[in-house]
């Protein structure tokens, strides 16, 4: 009975809030940002392979006796996309960092701008090796060729430049390339007036030769969707500029570069995540006939998908705003790492949903025919092919184009 008092007397031993428990479980800042990077990178290579045929999207079939590009070129080419998107996220984030985000007034901070500019040297060289890439997938695929039959100087000298996405492709690849160079070279202020100007154009070719070049409302379509792509990239780009810069510092000073530039781009998030929503929404209204078109089709399903997860993402920007600024004000940035972390992932996978988007053909109204690029390929292969070709059911129309 003794005991029992005193066990009801001793003061409870406090345990530590759920809260706490998932902190201290969480890898230091430097390790956990990498990890939600490749984490959702992966995911966003799974969303654009399964994304189209998740959502219902019907699969063109290999016609017996017909050329083909092979099963390689079907798999690398979303991929590729998914890596020229994703490389081109950083070159937003870090030029954002480097150009914007971080005053030049400030000495302490030098290091860090040099460091952000460096970032997107290489981001810019990795996104022309990219857009090359791209280009010989683009005609492996077009062409209906395997891709070392397309590694040729005949053949690229014949056909580089006959199609509208190989073009645009060629153009990213040169204004990256630019973009490279006048990132590596002495600051000042036309240079780097310069080389945000390149980035962004670096951006705008691709989108010109997809569903937008050819849609209805052409000039509406395009204008909304370059608008779409550059407010997503600096949104999710600035994200990670900033999370990786937190993960790099050591101790409290290292934080300066964060401290100093998230009110900053806490206005520009919220600026981009509006213009992505509005853009987006004129999208999705130039491409669908009718509203019951976003749960009847495969396009609009993926519209949906996107949809949500903005919804989300604007709930984690709100989140932002409201705590962690503040805890890093205060030189607690872990909740910060942790919320950026799994906000960069869901982003990367978005990434992944806008590239099976773009692969995925937008209805048409009704009584309205449209050409594809699966028509142009079709017809290129029975064109090349000196074998009978067997018959079989039609396949479903296809826009092979990234947009």
């Amino acid at each position: 009975m003794r005991w029992d008092r005193r066990m009801l007397d001793a003061p409870a031993r406090p345990r530590p809030p759920a809260v706490q428990r998932l902190r201290a479980s969480v890898p230091p800042g430097g390790a956990l940002v990498p990890i939600a990077l490749a984490v959702g990178a992966i995911t966003a290579c799974v969303a654009a392979l399964f994304g189209s045929r998740l959502s219902g999207t019907p699969q063109i079939p290999v016609l017996p006796g017909l050329p083909d590009a092979g099963e390689f070129t079907r798999l690398a080419m979303p991929l590729a996309r998914t890596a020229f998107d994703v490389v081109a996220v950083g070159l937003c984030g870090s030029l954002l960092l480097g150009l914007v985000l971080l005053p030049r007034r400030h000495a302490d901070l030098a290091l860090s701008i040099e460091a952000a500019m460096r970032s997107a040297a290489r981001c810019a060289w990795a996104l022309a090796a990219t857009a090359v890439a791209l280009l010989l997938l683009t005609l492996s695929e077009v062409l209906a060729r395997p891709l070392p039959r397309v590694l040729s100087w005949d053949i690229l000298g014949q056909f580089a430049y006959s199609f509208d996405a190989t073009r645009a492709l060629m153009s990213s690849a040169l204004l990256a390339v630019l973009t490279a160079v006048a990132a590596g070279s002495e600051a000042s202020r036309a240079t780097r007036t310069l080389t945000g100007l390149l980035a962004a154009a670096t951006l705008i070719p691709p989108l010109l030769a997809g569903h937008s070049g050819h849609a209805r409302y052409h000039y509406l379509a395009v204008a909304s969707l370059s608008v779409h792509v550059l407010s997503a990239s600096i949104w999710i780009g600035g994200l990670l500029a900033l999370a990786l810069a937190l993960g790099r510092g050591r101790g409290p000073a290292g934080h300066t570069p964060l401290v100093t530039a998230l009110p900053r781009f806490s206005r520009v998030a919220l600026f981009c995540c509006v213009a992505v929503g509005l853009s987006g929404a004129v999208n999705a209204w130039i491409r669908l006939a009718t509203v019951d078109q976003l749960w009847l089709t495969p396009y609009g399903r993926l519209i949906l998908a996107k949809t949500a997860a903005l919804v989300v993402l604007a709930g984690f920007g709100w989140w932002h705003r409201r705590r962690t600024i503040q805890a890093v004000r205060d030189r607690r940035p872990r909740a910060f790492v942790l919320l950026a972390a799994v906000e960069v992932a869901i982003m990367l996978t978005t990434v992944g949903l806008a590239v099976a988007l773009a692969r995925t053909p937008p209805p048409t109204a009704p009584g309205h025919a449209r050409t594809s690029a699966a028509g142009l390929s079709t017809h290129l292969r029975i064109f090349q092919s000196d074998r009978p070709v067997a018959t079989g059911p039609r396949s479903p129309e296809h826009n092979r184009w990234g947009g």
